[in-house]
């Protein structure tokens, strides 16, 4: 059965420019400078493992509490007065993966009282069988102990899973759990270590259930051509390299090339 864990924060939701910008808005209420680049070292991090950041890089005494309240009201303002940005694509893959009866749920670092509030506030709830929030694990990413704990909530065994990720810490964390990892990225672009972590790199959640889709038909196609299961992924990443091959030849040729590919997939299809 198809299972996906998500992040929430620059996955489902742009709440990562809209804590960024609340972040540089108070900055000059504690004096420090550089706030964006060390926003940046905390993003997929639990406040816990925030506040270790926060306070390497301004000093021991730093008052991250005060500044955590400050930046939560801040946050809160914003949403209020501009709406909280949901990711194009988000709520067609959502239904989708109701649709076919895919197990979800939600793996964030942030607060789980909040995760469930912001899920609520867009209407996504209900689409998640498991939320998970950084409160419920003693270790934040990158450890894999959030994913871990997901997968168990669901019933599902990791290797079997996949996680959607945009940070370098939370694609080390479902790496490190056994997840099948896919990253697309927010604010942070894809490294090489990305790269050999994550099975694929997509652009948005758009292309995300486009992959899923291909996996969703392949179950069927796995079965019924007795693939294995390495044999399966292996199929999967060549139908998306192609997709990515066609996209790099001249657009005359690359339509009738797409064509043929989508008919040569449908052969395969039918005759599974």
């Amino acid at each position: 059965m198809l299972a996906v864990v998500f992040d929430m924060d620059g996955v489902i939701f742009d709440t990562e420019t809209v804590c960024v910008n609340a972040w540089k808005a108070i900055a000059p209420e504690f004096g420090v400078e550089r706030i964006e680049e060390v926003f940046q070292d905390c993003i997929g991090c639990n406040q816990k493992h925030s506040a270790e950041i926060l306070r390497s890089n301004y000093g021991s005494d730093f008052p991250v509490d005060a500044f955590f309240r400050r930046s939560s009201e801040k946050n809160h303002r914003i949403i209020d007065e501009e709406g909280l940005p949901i990711k194009p694509g988000a709520e067609a893959l959502f239904s989708w993966l109701r649709s076919v009866g895919a197990k979800t749920a939600v793996a964030s670092s942030t607060r789980t009282a909040t995760v469930e509030r912001e899920l609520k506030m867009a209407g996504f709830y209900h689409y998640f069988d498991v939320v998970v929030g950084g409160d419920m694990v003693e270790k934040s990413k990158p450890e894999p102990d959030i994913y871990l704990h997901a997968c168990r909530l669901l019933g599902a065994d990791p290797k079997e899973c996949f996680a959607v990720e945009d940070s370098y810490n939370g694609v080390r964390s479902a790496s490190r759990a056994g997840m099948n990892v896919i990253m697309v990225p927010d604010r942070l672009e894809p490294t090489e270590e990305m790269e050999e972590l994550a099975e694929i790199v997509l652009k948005d959640l758009c292309e995300v259930r486009g992959y899923l889709q291909y996996y969703k038909e392949g179950e069927r196609m796995e079965d019924n051509m007795g693939m294995t299961n390495r044999q399966f992924q292996a199929f999967i990443r060549l139908m998306e390299l192609v997709r990515k091959l066609i996209k790099l030849i001249p657009e005359e040729e690359a339509e009738r090339a797409e064509k043929e590919f989508e008919a040569a997939l449908q052969l395969i299809k039918e005759d599974s």
